[in-house]
């Protein structure tokens, strides 16, 4: 029974530790949500318009992406520029990658990624549930500074 204890204990402290190692300068990004795992932080700097039509709106960020459960040499952040293109009317998002960076928790650079060139189309699905929520703070964040 103690042993089960603890397993629960360790289950609910270490990812909570993992999490509070890195935190992302707050002087930079601003914190979206998080899920168990992923938590969420776009850059303090505006949101880009790039282009916007009766039917379309592409949108730039940069963002970040923190893992919440990290073993020794694994990733702990990305950061990465999204550019976001939304269609009014259906709904539907695609979603494009430039400027890759993975980090180890220590801050030292994991590897430099290609750029993504190809767009992906993001469905409202689990599976891409990531994508979606980084264009969806992409997203709300421009709405708020159209806002203000």
């Amino acid at each position: 029974m103690l042993k089960k204890l603890l397993a629960v204990f360790a289950l609910i402290i270490i990812p909570t530790i993992s999490l509070a190692t890195y935190e992302p300068d707050s002087r930079v990004w601003t914190w979206y949500q998080s899920t168990p795992y992923i938590g969420y932080f776009i850059s303090k700097e505006p949101v880009t318009l790039i282009s916007e039509t009766k039917d379309t709106l592409v949108l730039s960020a940069r963002v970040q992406l923190v893992n919440g459960h990290v073993n020794p040499n694994q990733i702990k952040y990305v950061t990465s520029v999204v550019i976001g293109t939304y269609n009014k009317k259906t709904g539907k998002r695609t979603h494009q990658e430039l400027d890759i960076k993975e980090f180890y928790e220590n801050g030292k650079t994991f590897t430099n990624l290609p750029s993504s060139s190809a767009k992906i189309d993001v469905p409202n699905n689990l599976e891409y549930s990531i994508y979606w929520t980084k264009l969806q703070m992409i997203l709300d964040t421009y709405n708020n500074q159209k806002k203000k």
